[in-house]
């Protein structure tokens, strides 16, 4: 029987063996990386064997301040890629269809809604493709593998949003303003 130090992918110097593969709590700590106590703290995940992703659902909605500042570069960098683009295209068609002082008013909200939301959605996005990942029956070095990859974090994708909203903003700005 093989066994597999698993440190890197968030498992804290557990050993997987990979005849049996990994328990579901192993799936989401490896999935989540950083601050997995965080996430499984407003979440109401305990640091049990037993858990069960297919059975459980977060009972509560909480703050996420990161959510709240940066809104759709949050979920970016949590690879939410479709939340964070229909976030930007929602900001920017709030700019573009209202006032200052509506417009302020309108992503305000919007960004506490985000906040109060964010950790549920991440929690939906990591469940659905861990679930995903699950059904493939890989081996326990392939589906850590597959779990780091597809969870975590994601600056380069964030910037890249980024870019593009950027540019799509100034491109607007551009047009209604008539600079050129």
């Amino acid at each position: 029987m093989e066994e597999v130090e698993v440190t890197k992918n968030g498992l804290e110097k557990e050993e997987v063996s990979t005849s049996y593969g990994l328990t579901d709590l192993e799936r989401l700590k490896t999935y989540v990386g950083n601050n997995t106590d965080k996430f499984f703290k407003r979440w109401g995940i305990k640091d049990d064997p037993s858990f069960d992703l297919n059975e459980y659902e977060p009972t509560q909605f909480n703050w996420n301040w990161p959510a709240f500042f940066l809104g759709g570069w949050w979920f970016a960098y949590r690879k939410m890629f479709l939340f964070a683009i229909v976030i930007e295209v929602i900001n920017f068609m709030i700019t573009i269809l209202t006032n200052s002082g509506l417009m302020d008013s309108l992503e305000i909200g919007s960004n506490v809604l985000l906040a109060i939301m964010g950790n549920w959605f991440y929690f939906k996005k990591a469940k659905e493709d861990i679930l995903k990942i699950k059904q493939k029956n890989l081996s326990a070095v392939e589906e850590l593998e597959e779990l780091t990859k597809t969870g975590r974090t994601s600056v380069p994708y964030c910037l890249l949003i980024f870019a593009v909203v950027a540019v799509i903003k100034v491109t607007w700005m551009i047009v209604k303003h008539k600079l050129f």
